[in-house]
């Protein structure tokens, strides 16, 4: 899986990429794996292009474009933007050397933006929804999990880590109300 940590790395910020969290930070309870509708172990792009329809945007990257990429892979992201919400799925894909086929993995980050949800666009499969405070994350998730303050625009971040190795982060704006979540698989 170092094609997906490679991705992971271009394209979605680098809060993620930090070690895991200290055992006394891991959330407790039943891991979140879904956001927008979209499950970062099970949902395939194609079930989020038949729910969402054509994305706004595919941005593609690929081996000749990056010599760290095996031959035959690369990443796909879907950018989905609406009046007032934004969507990204991340993927990544390699060819088969025996049958030359395309796979493509499940879609296993998806971020959202936005002041409010729309239906289930801005909302996790526990009911964590975009324009909520901290007190609907304790009391959806408890409260371990790391929080710090982004000294470089002045607003909060959190990041909630489940055993099993799904995180989410969580961006407020600044009156302290979530503007952006960021669902991500484990990664090996």
């Amino acid at each position: 899986m170092n094609l997906l940590l490679l991705f992971i790395a271009f394209v979605f910020p680098v809060q993620l990429l930090a070690d895991h969290l200290p055992d006394d930070q891991i959330a407790e309870g039943k891991a979140e794996h879904k956001l927008c509708g979209v499950n970062v172990y099970e949902t395939t792009i194609g079930q989020v292009l038949k729910t969402n329809g054509r994305a706004s945007t595919v941005e593609v990257i690929t081996d000749k474009q990056d010599d760290q990429y095996p031959p035959g892979s690369g990443d796909r992201t879907y950018i989905w933007n609406w009046l007032s919400l934004k969507m990204r799925i991340g993927t990544v894909y390699y060819t088969d050397k025996k049958t030359k086929k395309v796979i493509v993995s499940k879609a296993y980050a998806v971020d959202v933006w936005g002041k409010k949800p729309r239906s289930e666009i801005g909302i996790t499969g526990q009911g964590l929804a975009l324009g909520d405070r901290l007190s609907k994350i304790e009391a959806l998730y408890g409260k371990k999990y790391d929080k710090q303050k982004i000294t470089k625009d002045e607003h909060t971040f959190v990041l909630i880590q489940w055993k099993d190795g799904t995180q989410l982060s969580i961006d407020f704006d600044k009156n302290e109300k979530i503007s952006h979540m960021q669902l991500i698989a484990e990664v090996e």
